[in-house]
Protein backbone atom coordinates (compact mmCIF):
# COMPACT_ATOMS: atom_id res chain seq x y z
CA UNK A 1 0.00 0.00 0.00
CA UNK A 2 1.35 3.42 -1.00
CA UNK A 3 0.75 6.32 1.30
CA UNK A 4 2.19 9.80 1.58
CA UNK A 5 4.72 8.74 4.20
CA UNK A 6 6.53 6.12 2.13
CA UNK A 7 10.13 6.78 1.30
CA UNK A 8 12.13 6.05 -1.83
CA UNK A 9 13.86 3.10 -0.23
CA UNK A 10 10.44 1.54 0.42
CA UNK A 11 9.74 1.61 -3.31
CA UNK A 12 13.11 0.14 -4.13
CA UNK A 13 12.98 -2.64 -1.55
CA UNK A 14 9.38 -3.64 -2.21
CA UNK A 15 9.91 -3.95 -5.94
CA UNK A 16 7.71 -1.12 -7.18
CA UNK A 17 10.55 0.42 -9.19
CA UNK A 18 11.74 -1.44 -12.26
CA UNK A 19 15.11 -0.19 -13.51
CA UNK A 20 14.74 -1.87 -16.91
CA UNK A 21 11.36 -0.24 -17.44
CA UNK A 22 12.63 3.25 -16.63
CA UNK A 23 13.20 4.86 -19.99
CA UNK A 24 12.09 8.40 -19.15
CA UNK A 25 15.32 9.99 -20.37
CA UNK A 26 15.75 7.75 -23.38
CA UNK A 27 15.08 9.60 -26.63
CA UNK A 28 13.61 7.88 -29.63
CA UNK A 29 13.97 8.89 -33.28
CA UNK A 30 10.48 10.36 -33.54
CA UNK A 31 10.79 12.24 -30.25
CA UNK A 32 10.19 15.97 -30.66
CA UNK A 33 10.93 16.99 -27.07
CA UNK A 34 13.80 19.29 -26.38
CA UNK A 35 16.67 17.68 -24.49
CA UNK A 36 16.94 18.60 -20.84
CA UNK A 37 19.72 20.88 -19.73
CA UNK A 38 22.09 19.36 -17.24
CA UNK A 39 24.31 21.24 -14.81
CA UNK A 40 27.21 20.57 -17.17
CA UNK A 41 25.34 22.28 -20.02
CA UNK A 42 24.46 25.25 -17.84
CA UNK A 43 28.06 25.58 -16.62
CA UNK A 44 29.32 25.55 -20.21
CA UNK A 45 26.82 28.26 -21.17
CA UNK A 46 27.91 30.35 -18.20
CA UNK A 47 31.57 30.08 -19.23
CA UNK A 48 30.74 31.04 -22.82
CA UNK A 49 28.76 34.07 -21.62
CA UNK A 50 31.63 35.18 -19.36
CA UNK A 51 34.17 34.77 -22.18
CA UNK A 52 32.02 36.79 -24.60
CA UNK A 53 31.69 39.56 -22.02
CA UNK A 54 35.48 39.55 -21.59
CA UNK A 55 35.96 39.78 -25.38
CA UNK A 56 33.44 42.61 -25.59
CA UNK A 57 35.34 44.65 -22.98
CA UNK A 58 38.68 44.05 -24.72
CA UNK A 59 37.22 44.89 -28.13
CA UNK A 60 35.86 48.19 -26.78
CA UNK A 61 39.30 49.09 -25.36
CA UNK A 62 41.00 48.37 -28.68
CA UNK A 63 38.42 50.31 -30.69
CA UNK A 64 38.76 53.36 -28.45
CA UNK A 65 42.57 53.26 -28.88
CA UNK A 66 42.41 52.82 -32.65
CA UNK A 67 39.85 55.54 -33.30
CA UNK A 68 41.01 58.00 -30.65
CA UNK A 69 42.02 61.52 -31.62
CA UNK A 70 45.76 61.67 -32.35
CA UNK A 71 47.87 63.54 -29.85
CA UNK A 72 50.16 66.39 -30.85
CA UNK A 73 53.20 64.34 -29.83
CA UNK A 74 52.52 61.72 -32.50
CA UNK A 75 53.79 64.05 -35.24
CA UNK A 76 50.81 63.77 -37.55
Amino acid sequence: MINKHMRARDFLTEGFYNVEGDNYYAASIDDSRRPRFTLEHLNTLRKIRAFREYEKINRQDIITKVYAQPTEESGL
